[in-house]
């Protein structure tokens, strides 16, 4: 390959860096790779995310909150498939922490309309310390989780 061609692809991935928004923020904690799988079910969905956390001081995530759905509440399942309640995510000092398929997630219960591809979900995190933050989940293919077993 050609000197023209690789700077021309460096400056091809530098303009499309730039041009994506900003992973959202509070404090020292950052929330990446947000998504909902598109629900199977109509009365279920379920939202992953990994929060970074690069401040000296270990967090917690303690709530969630939506408009889209009756009730919204963090949740872990188990290796047999049981859910139960989680009361919280740690989030360590410098580390970070993942809601993952098959684990924790965040439970959305009787979704008020339907979950279609591409739409975008609001949803506020509440952590312990850092307080409140608003993000926009989007809805992907269930293939999704799929590839990331």
């Amino acid at each position: 390959m050609c000197l023209a061609s690789l700077l021309g692809l460096v400056n091809a991935a530098d303009a499309a860096a730039q041009s994506a928004p900003p992973a959202p923020h509070i404090g020292s904690l950052t929330i990446r790779d947000a998504f909902l799988p598109q629900p199977a079910s109509s009365s279920v969905a379920s939202i992953y995310l990994t929060v970074k956390n690069s401040g000296s001081q270990a967090d917690e995530l303690i709530g969630v909150h939506t408009a889209a759905a009756a009730s919204s509440m963090l949740m872990t399942e188990d290796a047999n498939g049981s859910m139960g309640m989680l009361r919280d995510l740690r989030i360590p000092a410098h580390g970070q922490a993942s809601l993952t398929p098959g684990r924790d997630h965040l439970m959305l219960e009787q979704p008020h309309h339907s979950l279609k591809l591409g739409q975008h979900v609001a949803v506020t995190l509440r952590f312990k310390r850092a307080g409140s933050l608003t993000i926009s989940v989007p809805v992907v293919p269930l293939s999704r989780i799929l590839s990331r077993g």
